[in-house]
């Protein structure tokens, strides 16, 4: 891009400011499932599905708020689950194993009907411990060791369901996925080392590792909708591209996260001041804030922290020692800014002017222009200005140039 005697590209920028009031709200909902070791949510049924450590799925309905009969006795001890991107089946990991071999529990969702898919287990190797689903029609899923050591992680594809040894790695080993299944982060746990790495779904490989260099027994992580973003417990909580470079450290925040799936959003959990914060990841602001209700510690696998998050970015779920806790952010963050566009031609004639717009999108997705709410500047000055009604104005220009129309707004109103 560049600028000449004819004409001037410009590169346009936006600076998202946020109001320093950030507003926090209550509205959080106890499903009282104390037992719960994960939770998914079914889109086409509105239901959210929680397996227990007792071995019973829990059905709760967000629309009428109640617990719904449970599909009972699914397994013996379930710890990671989830549910085919059909909404059909429910995969669940037992942590309780048989003689010689150990289980992942499927679930007819329509029905209730549960089959079992089995693996032999080696040498010492116990109960099944984290299940995801990828968009490549395979379940990645780890195992507990009876001691310490090292496991199979293990795959198997969804239309014969024959797991397959793929690599070894620790117990406990964690796993994580965001919501369009392309990209799995896995932590290992009981290891000085912090060792961690990645499954790509189009590749079916394991194409990146980093040790952390700390314990990642009880921490938790997540990846964002398209896989470009791995968040994890380290530091606070430690953003990294999907080659596992560190872009951003977010302090003080450990008691668990999840991203939307629609927006660039995180949700994380603050223990000191029990809430879930909301933060886009672009600039990486806090955009809101709300109450749990309730005193919650540090995260853990299947413990207090972890979060699930329905597809359309509406019903958030948090375990905490009561149970679960449902948020519906259509009711609380209606007001609260995850981004701005800025509108207007890249490529403006010397001696000219133009109109530029700026329109403020809103967590439900309404969008309000705010042009003249913002202050706008050009960056370098020398060659244009711009005034409060968003008009560029372009003066003489010698040579090719770049110049950045920048944008900064704050959210009065919130």
């Amino acid at each position: 891009m560049y600028l000449n005697q004819k004409s001037a590209i410009f590169v346009l920028a936006v600076v998202l400011i946020i109001s320093s009031a950030v507003p926090a709200f209550s509205a959080s909902v106890l499903i009282s499932v104390p037992d719960r070791s994960s939770h998914v949510f079914d889109v086409e049924r509105q239901l959210l599905y929680i397996s227990t450590s007792d071995g019973d799925v829990e059905r709760y309905n967000v629309a009428t708020q109640t617990l719904l009969t449970p599909f009972s006795s699914v397994g013996n001890i379930l710890k990671g689950s989830d549910i085919t991107p059909d909404n059909q089946y429910l995969y669940a990991a037992d942590f309780q194993v048989g003689a010689s071999q150990g289980f992942i529990r499927k679930v007819d969702l329509d029905t209730g009907a549960v089959s079992n898919i089995a693996y032999d287990r080696s040498g010492g190797e116990a109960g099944a411990w984290a299940i995801k689903i990828a968009n490549n029609g395979k379940a990645l899923f780890t195992t507990e060791y009876s001691g310490s050591g090292w496991t199979p992680l293990r795959t198997f594809n969804l239309d014969d369901e024959i797991a397959e040894s793929r690599r070894s790695v620790r117990q406990r080993t964690k796993v994580s996925g965001g919501a369009d299944r392309s990209l799995f982060y896995m932590t290992e746990s009981n290891s000085s080392g912090g060792s961690t790495f990645t499954y790509d779904a189009d590749s079916d490989d394991f194409p990146h590792s980093k040790g952390l260099g700390t314990s990642l027994s009880s921490y938790l992580s997540a990846v964002n909708r398209d896989g470009t973003l791995i968040a994890t417990e380290y530091g606070g909580i430690t953003i990294m591209d999907e080659e596992l470079n560190t872009i951003e450290v977010l302090g003080n925040l450990y008691g668990g996260m999840i991203f939307d799936p629609l927006r660039d959003v995180i949700y994380a959990v603050d223990t000191q001041s029990d809430e879930v914060v909301a933060i886009e990841t672009n600039n990486f602001q806090e955009i809101f804030r709300i109450a749990i209700d309730e005193s919650v510690s540090s995260s853990s696998h299947f413990g207090n922290g972890e979060m699930s998050i329905s597809p359309d970015g509406r019903y958030l779920f948090l375990s905490t020692g009561s149970g679960v806790r449902m948020f519906d952010l259509y009711g609380v963050s209606s007001d609260a800014i995850v981004g701005l566009e800025i509108a207007g031609p890249e490529v403006v004639d010397e001696f000219t002017t133009s109109q530029y717009i700026i329109t403020a999108v809103y967590y439900d997705f309404h969008t309000e222009v705010v042009t003249d709410q913002s202050v706008l500047s050009v960056l370098p000055g020398d060659f244009a200005s711009i005034d409060t009604t968003g008009l560029l104005t372009v003066d003489n220009v010698d040579l090719p140039q770049y110049v950045t129309i920048g944008e900064q707004f704050t959210n009065v109103s919130m």
